[in-house]
């Protein structure tokens, strides 16, 4: 069954052109143009509804995941930095609960999306099977994360917990574009048209 729609994917001439839109600079283009709108119009959760829809439907229909590179790259721009949210924190906390299921539904959406890619193109596994080169890398990193700051007078066991948290993030998200991208000359091209576009 999983091997009938991935041979559909492969021989549809819509899905074709849509992958070819994916590897496009439209692509960051266009997830770069929603963030910027959303901001202005203050419309984050309008924005961040539109570019995981589009995201999605890249993760899910290409060969590997570089429709997430994008959304990766700008996430923090669609975030809702509005000075009274740094003013005063209730209000922020306010925002997020009113729009709690909106985020829930589109969390859903985007993990679904990277549950059918897995499917269809295989990959997860070898998250957690075979080793990096790099990997050695990452262990004086993850060290010094945890014990960043632990000198402070301030420093607390939430900071700690904080920072094994950002460490298990940010090796997941390593781990998944090692096993998951292809590396040739297109992908390199890709990247650096993402990067022109947040800039």
């Amino acid at each position: 069954m999983f091997d009938t729609i991935k041979t559909f994917f492969n021989n549809n001439a819509f899905v074709g052109k849509l992958r070819n839109y994916y590897n496009s600079i439209l692509y960051p283009l266009t997830i770069c143009l929603i963030i910027l709108l959303a901001h202005c119009l203050k419309l984050e959760i309008l924005g961040a509804s539109l570019i995981i829809l589009v995201g999605s439907i890249g993760i899910a229909i290409e060969k590997d995941l570089k429709p997430f590179i994008p959304l990766l790259l700008n996430f923090i721009f669609i975030l809702p930095l509005r000075p009274e949210f740094f003013i005063n924190n209730t209000s922020y906390t306010a925002y997020v609960l009113s729009n709690l299921p909106i985020i829930i539904i589109l969390a859903v959406l985007l993990i679904s999306a990277f549950v059918i890619h897995f499917i269809l193109n295989k990959g997860f596994l070898e998250i957690f099977t075979k080793k990096t080169k790099l990997s050695f890398v990452f262990i004086p990193l993850l060290i010094f994360i945890c014990l960043n700051g632990i000198t402070n007078e301030n420093y607390a066991i939430k900071n700690l917990i904080f920072a094994i948290v950002t460490m298990i993030c940010w090796v997941f998200i390593y781990l998944l574009f090692v096993h998951n991208l292809t590396y040739d000359e297109n992908t390199i091209n890709f990247f650096f048209k993402c990067c022109f576009c947040s800039t």
